[in-house]
Order: C-alpha cells, then sequence, then structure tokens
C-alpha cells in the first residue's frame, strides 16, 4: 500500500503544476476577428460518456434540436443589437466561424487529455480507499475526498460540454441571416469558457490543498516518508 501511495502522490504533484487549458487564449482572437465587444434532465440509461459528450452534427435532428439551442441563448441574451451591429456581424462573422472550428479541435483533445487524467487519479484513489477497507482502516476523509473531488471534475465535464458545443452550434448555423443567435452562442461560448478555467483551477487547488494532505496522512499512518516532492514544498 505504501508503493501506491508514493505514486498517487507522485501523480497528484505532476496535476498541480498542469497547466490551464490553452482554448482560453484562442477564443479571445476568435472573438476579435468576429466583432467588436459590445457587452451591454438527464436520461437515466445515459453513461457518463454520453452525459458529457456534444450532439453529433451528422444527426437526424441535431437542425431541429440546434434551432432550439439558438432560441434559447437569444432568450438569455441580455443586449438587443441594433441593426448596425446586426449588420457587422453579418459581414464578419463567416471568417470568425473558421476560427471557432480550431477552438473545438482544442477543446476536444482537451477532454480527450483530462479524461484520462481524472478518471485515472479517481480509480487510483477508489482502488486505495476499496483496500483500506478491506484492511479494516477507516476511510473517511477519503470517501468525502473522492466524492468533492468527483463533483468538480464532473462540472468540468459540464461546462467543457458547453463550450464544445456552443462551439459547433456556431459552426453549424447561418450566421449571416441570424446574428443575434451568432452574438447569443458567441456569449454563450465565452461564458462556458471562463467557467472551463474556473473548473479546472478548482480541481488543481483540491488536488494540492485537501487530497494530498488526507494521502499524506495515510502514508505518514503507515509509517512511510515523504517523497521528494513533498519534501521540495
Amino acid at each position: 500500500m505504501k508503493k501506491r501511495l508514493g505514486l498517487l502522490l507522485a501523480i497528484l504533484f505532476g496535476l498541480t503544476i498542469l497547466p490551464l487549458s490553452p482554448i482560453v487564449a484562442q477564443e479571445d482572437n476568435t472573438t476579435t476577428s468576429s466583432e467588436p465587444d459590445t457587452s451591454q434532465s438527464s436520461d437515466p440509461s445515459e453513461t457518463d460518456s454520453d452525459k458529457y459528450e456534444i450532439e453529433d452534427s451528422d444527426k437526424a435532428d441535431f437542425k431541429s434540436n440546434l434551432e432550439e439551442r439558438l432560441k434559447k441563448r437569444k432568450d438569455e441574451l441580455k443586449t438587443k443589437l441594433t441593426t448596425a451591429q446586426q449588420k457587422r456581424i453579418a459581414t464578419r462573422c463567416s471568417a470568425a466561424q473558421k476560427l471557432i472550428t480550431g477552438i473545438g479541435t482544442k477543446a476536444k483533445e482537451v477532454k480527450t487529455n483530462r479524461d484520462t487524467i481524472y478518471s485515472n487519479v479517481l480509480t487510483k484513489l477508489t482502488d486505495l480507499r476499496d483496500k483500506m477497507k478491506t484492511d479494516g482502516t477507516d476511510t473517511t476523509e477519503l470517501d468525502t475526498s473522492i466524492t468533492e473531488l468527483q463533483a468538480l471534475v464532473d462540472n468540468f465535464k459540464s461546462d467543457l460540454k458547453e463550450l464544445r458545443q456552443a462551439g459547433t452550434d456556431i459552426v453549424g448555423m447561418d450566421c449571416a441571416s441570424d446574428p443575434t443567435s451568432f452574438k447569443a452562442s458567441l456569449e454563450s461560448l465565452r461564458t462556458a469558457r471562463d467557467s472551463v478555467q474556473t473548473d479546472s483551477e478548482a480541481i488543481r487547488t483540491y488536488l494540492k490543498d485537501d487530497v494530498k494532505p488526507v494521502l499524506q496522512e495515510i502514508r505518514k499512518s503507515l509509517g512511510g516518508g515523504e517523497t521528494s516532492e513533498e519534501g521540495a514544498n
């Protein structure tokens, strides 16, 4: 068990220095190209993978579902666009759509990468907890850590899904004929982007300030010493 703990601590140390998603900077370039700043329930049969995957644009009902999402975003748009703003967006949005395609690609890479990393950590924590239970060791603190970390990861996945869906919708829509929907979807993408950044930082902080100390205490109770990265912190 000591070896398993040492491995987990090394993994967590690596995660606490994991950089935030580079999709943040890319989206800023897109908004500049598209327009000036004018800011003024779950299916129980759904798997976790399905739950956080965006709608396939090749699906037969994608168009109708897209229209529903665009309408919802327009209803939530706080600032009504002037005629001049709509015309300006209509003439520039097609170029922005091409840039947003790149954001979608980058966000998909982030999803694949983070899904693997977070799943690996949660699996190892769960395996350790099960081993401790088998040995009759109290796992109350570790149970709490696993539950709270899972909630943070779920938030990240949900917000990343919204970011990816907004990007896909922007690319798939006729932005020139509906500039208000384009603007509303762009705002949705911006909001989701900020949430993804916040979620990523929250996970990193929780691993560093909560999960890692719990594992260090478990290691200490088993008579293990500090790992090299722990001693350096």
